[in-house]
């Protein structure tokens, strides 16, 4: 009768040890999967920031601005030959 309890005990021990152990490793697997989740998300945010830094450098009025800038560029290129040109005479 004692051994009989004893038995029952240990058995429902090992059931409860059991049932701890799954909910450690469904712990444990939704850590991981928001983990996974988490890394998608911040890979989809920096996609998008760098999509957004393409679009605002590619936009028609930055393009003319970066075109007006080299233009300015080129005369002042010019205008720095010209002098040196002047200076060598």
């Amino acid at each position: 009768m004692i051994r009989q309890r004893l038995a029952d005990r240990m058995e429902a021990a090992d059931r409860t040890t059991a049932h701890a152990q799954r909910a450690a490793e469904e712990v444990i697997d939704g850590f991981g999967a928001f983990q996974k989740m988490e890394e998608g998300v911040d890979e989809m945010s920096a996609e998008a920031a760098a999509k957004s830094d393409l679009r605002r450098d590619l936009s028609e009025e930055n393009l003319k601005s970066k075109f007006r800038r080299l233009r300015r560029e080129g005369d002042v290129e010019r205008e720095l030959k010209e002098l040196k040109e002047k200076l060598e005479k």
